[in-house]
């Protein structure tokens, strides 16, 4: 170390010191305890540099507060070591208070400021643990303890015991399993807790109650705990009148039961993972049975491994409060109630149907990927930690027998799904019976099927259409159900928009009404991206992709021509997302017409006096219009708008050829100009056309997710990201309304900014705006020259 010197006066004489012990000197004052600073303003004094004589402690410790507070210290940390117990009584008068005691030591605090100490309290709770295991014969480890409360006295109950020091909950339950009974188990959950207070020495107690599963059967007792242990059969030890009579122990063994059958109760997963917040590895526990979940979601868990802590099961104080989900017995009057628990940011996080809520004991097998070559590298689950694929099948390979069925009109990317079911089945899990039904619904109970190999659909995902067929309506729930048993169907997947999917929530029901041990699974398919709750739907992207090419095609038409004008009629029944999306992303459109935001013809801010100006500016124009725009307008067709296709859908008139007709009229008529218009249908070649590579991949994701929930056990639900995350959701989710472009985000603003079309407000509207200056009619009338008063909270909400 460099040593550079300091001139330091003592007395009458001068001496050269290094700076280093200059500092050191002038921060340990030898009037002074030897402290340095926390991270919140206080000081901790070092126990090690105490002196050893009380007077000299008293001095020094009333000489360094005296100092704290000059410096604006607050809260004082003194650990007094058991052969400096001598100390104790002087750190007393002065102030301090006990704090807290460990063998080897005491620590006290004094709060400076004068005001109420901010310092923490001393520990509160004391920690239990209580493990229930249980054979495959249905007998329940239990003991009777040598040492227990009067009230427990001679009664069989579950090990228990208290954490150790620094042990986490799931360990120490496995460690007191083997203290009392010598029985060797792994932890699988923690299945419910209790909290009490003022238990021992004015203590709370946490009490964890914790599901463990038996690696040895041969008991050998601790004789100095424990009187007797034994396996005891189920329904004997729930008949004791110590758990008749204790309403929470007996709704604790309920849970237990529940998990170990099976029956949709499960309890909290112990996770290790390594805290940003302090550095050190901890066990985050959470519960798994919400299942808006994401199917591929990479986070890895710990082998399933749980603990409890606090005094003995049999001695929980009955009025004590226990957090629970449903248990058993709740089943049959709260198995239709869905569980819906709020999260942040509007999430909503909900249970989605499985077939072990009405099919009871059903067969869990290992699964086929964890020996997949290609998946032995993967530290992913499927669904969940606890209902996870990685753990878990509720189908042997050899007796899956699935099958696929699509129905309503066509849409890029349904071969792409088919191939990715039947190869992920084959690949994944080894299936071999996979059955095409033809024709849509109506296949199941009047058409032929088709087997399906991943040879027979090897090079599908590169033509259009379905290999299947299609078909709008021919829904029977009855028949398709008595089809699907007859056949041993026991997999269907469902790919198809709103109206399929509202007849695969039918089919679902009728399934679970007769008991049936068969998994229906959706993939949501619909070319307009109209079925709310998922991001979008496979083939949107290539729709707004095709439909640049009518675009340019319109564009390049109207420019070659005086006055020239191109229509182009996209797909949107009810949504015009393809229109924005495509007009966004062209550039060349003059004016987007949508459903959800109306138009007029005629008169002052309408689409005749908009288009008069573009002529005049730029010589020609394009207009895009969704299908199902402007059918208000339309009177003539009124009549036939009552009118429903085969699968409910309004009949609705061609609004292209009807608009095209009305500018043709307006501009020969009452402008006396000639128009050059052409008017372009591309909606069946939209149809039509293969999956581009973004819908190939995500075809992909949405078949392997329904085949994992499939497996899993999971049924009546429909696969999609919901705010960017893969998740399962149950049918009547996305059957319950209809997914709209909101004209009011900032999406449709950015559109309204890239075309200067006007907002086709009524001229009362446009005059009332205009007396009163309202600025919000300025921007939607399409001059965006100025800022709006939009506060920056909301632009961030309506962005996101």
């Amino acid at each position: 170390m460099t040593s550079i010197v300091s001139n330091i006066a003592y007395g009458s004489r001068s001496y050269l010191m290094p700076t280093t012990f200059v500092d050191k000197l002038k921060s340990t004052d030898p009037g002074l305890l030897h402290a340095h600073d926390d991270e919140y303003g206080g000081v901790i004094i070092d126990p090690e540099c105490l002196p050893s004589s009380v007077f000299a402690f008293a001095s020094m410790l009333s000489a360094s507060i005296f100092n704290w507070k000059l410096n604006g210290k607050k809260g004082v940390w003194l650990k007094i070591l058991t052969k400096q117990s001598d100390l104790i009584p002087v750190a007393i008068r002065e102030g301090f208070n006990f704090h807290h005691a460990e063998p080897g030591y005491v620590m006290l605090t004094y709060w400076i400021p004068d005001e109420p100490s901010m310092l923490p309290d001393g520990p509160s709770h004391q920690i239990g643990i209580g493990g229930f295991v249980m054979n495959e014969n249905r007998e329940v480890l239990v003991v009777k303890e040598k040492q227990c409360p009067c009230q427990c006295r001679g009664i069989w109950k579950l090990p228990t015991g208290f954490i150790n020091k620094s042990e986490e909950i799931f360990s120490g339950a496995v460690r007191e399993v083997k203290e009392e009974t010598g029985i060797d188990t792994t932890f699988l959950d923690v299945i419910a807790f209790r909290h009490v207070h003022r238990i021992a020495f004015e203590k709370s107690d946490l009490f964890f109650a914790c599901m463990l599963k038996p690696v040895s059967f041969d008991i050998s007792i601790d004789e100095k705990e424990i009187q007797a242990a034994k396996w005891m059969p189920l329904e004997e030890f729930t008949g004791q009148k110590f758990y008749q009579e204790d309403q929470m122990l007996r709704r604790v063994i309920d849970l237990c039961v529940a998990t170990h059958d099976n029956k949709r109760y499960s309890g909290f997963t112990p996770h290790q993972l390594i805290s940003k917040f302090d550095g050190k590895l901890s066990a985050y526990v959470s519960a798994p049975k919400f299942r808006c979940f994401d199917p591929s979601n990479s986070s890895s868990a710990m082998s399933r491994t749980r603990n409890f802590s606090a005094s003995s099961l049999a001695s929980a104080n009955p009025t004590s409060a226990m957090r629970t989900s449903r248990s058993s017995t709740d089943f049959a009057t709260e198995k239709d109630q869905p569980k819906i628990v709020p999260g942040v940011a509007g999430y909503v996080l909900e249970d989605v149907p499985h077939l072990t809520d009405y099919i009871s004991d059903l067969s869990i097998y290992p699964n086929p990927l964890q020996d997949n070559p290609s998946y032995s590298v993967v530290k992913q689950y499927f669904v969940n930690v606890d209902d996870t694929v990685a753990q878990k099948v509720y189908f042997e390979t050899d007796d899956v027998h699935a099958c696929i069925v699509t129905c309503g009109g066509l849409c890029p990317g349904l071969n792409t799904v088919i191939r990715e079911i039947i190869c992920g089945l084959n690949h994944m899990y080894g299936v071999k019976q996979v059955l095409g039904i033809e024709g849509g619904y109506r296949g199941f109970y009047a058409r032929n099927t088709i087997p399906l190999t991943p040879k027979v659909v090897n090079d599908i995902h590169k033509r259009g259409g379905t290999i299947l067929g299609t078909s709008r309506g021919g829904h029977d729930t009855s028949k398709i159900v008595d089809s699907i048993q007859d056949r041993g169907i026991n997999q269907v997947y469902i790919i198809g928009g709103d109206g399929t999917q509202r007849g695969a929530a039918a089919i679902y029901e009728e399934i679970k009404r007769r008991g049936l041990k068969v998994a229906v699974a959706g993939i949501p398919k619909t070319i307009d991206n109209d079925i709310p709750v998922i991001d979008k739907s496979f083939g949107f992207d290539t729709a707004v992709e095709e439909a640049q090419r009518a675009i340019n095609a319109a564009h390049v038409e109207a420019e070659s021509v005086e006055n020239g004008v191109g229509v182009v009629k996209l797909m949107g029944r009810y949504s015009g997302f393809i229109a924005m999306y495509a007009t966004l992303a062209s550039r060349d459109v003059d004016c987007c017409l949508i459903p959800e935001s109306p138009f007029y013809l005629e008169g002052e801010g309408g689409l005749f006096e908009f288009m008069e100006r573009r002529l005049k500016e730029n010589g020609h124009m394009v207009i895009v219009i969704a299908e199902g725009a402007g059918q208000e307008l339309l009177s003539e067709s009124m009549r036939s708008m009552d009118k429903q296709d085969a699968s409910g859908n309004k009949l609705l008139q061609d609004v292209g050829l009807w608009i095209s007709q009305k500018i043709r009229d307006h501009f020969a008529s009452k402008q006396r100009m000639v128009m050059n218009l052409k008017y372009i249908d591309p909606t069946y070649m939209i149809r039509a056309i293969p999956s581009n590579a973004s819908d190939n991949v995500y075809c992909t994701l949405l078949a392997h997710s329904a085949i994992h929930g499939a497996m899993a056990g999971y049924t009546g639900f429909t696969v999609g990201p919901v705010n960017g995350r893969h998740a399962y959701i149950p049918f009547y989710r996305v059957i319950e309304t209809q997914n709209k472009v909101v004209i009011t985000d900032r999406m449709w603003a950015r559109l309204l900014s890239s075309t200067n079309q006007p907002s086709f407000l009524s001229a009362q509207e446009i005059k009332e705006g205009k007396r009163s200056g309202d600025s919000t009619a300025t921007l939607l009338d399409g001059d965006n020259g100025g800022d709006s008063e939009v506060s920056t909270e909301a632009q961030a909400e309506n962005e996101g």
